[in-house]
């Protein structure tokens, strides 16, 4: 109803997009989002979500780029770092997240907290197959800061299975 009512809404243009995006539809998400941005570049969301779907579709550079329109290019190399981390593509990870810290080393910590995140993954590939195993994560290292945390579920290939914020009885300390 609403690409009805003004079909030129970047706003209705990125939901459209990203339903799309979500349905695996993606090569129409991509039609979509850049029909979007020919009729106003300036809107962010646009931007992250265009630069998630490039990120999947592992045209990485493309996604770095749409990532640089709304944030530097540390902030866009960890966004397609965490894409990748959360696909289990961890050699892959590993490099976006060492870009993002050579390029902003003392200001990035974003990116090394994520390489610590590619570690923990791997120890626990390490530790062989089995059930999927909940982990506690606290994004910031202290107790208590549920803000940042997150309770996060690793498959057996490596990849992140599910992320959901901490729950109350969460005593918020790191992995």
């Amino acid at each position: 109803m609403a690409l009805l009512i003004d079909p030129r809404s970047v706003l209705v243009q990125n939901s459209l997009g990203y339903s799309y995006y979500l349905d695996g539809q993606w090569s129409e998400a991509e039609r979509t989002y850049q029909r979007a941005i020919d009729y106003d570049a300036s809107y962010q969301p646009l931007w992250r979500n265009y630069g998630l779907l490039l990120a999947r579709m592992e045209r990485y550079e493309e996604a770095l780029s749409a990532f640089e329109q709304i944030g530097n290019r540390a902030q866009a190399s960890n966004d397609v770092g965490y894409i990748c981390l959360v696909e289990g593509k961890l050699d892959v990870a590993e490099q976006f997240f060492r870009s993002a810290i050579e390029q902003s080393p003392a200001h990035y910590a974003a990116a090394w907290e994520n390489l610590n995140r590619i570690q923990q993954v791997r120890r626990i590939r390490r530790l062989g197959a089995g059930q999927p195993r909940r982990l506690r994560c606290c994004g910031s290292g202290s107790r208590g800061d549920r803000g940042n945390c997150a309770l996060m579920t690793v498959s057996d290939s490596g990849g992140l299975a599910s992320r959901r914020t901490h729950p109350p009885s969460c005593d918020g300390l790191p992995l």
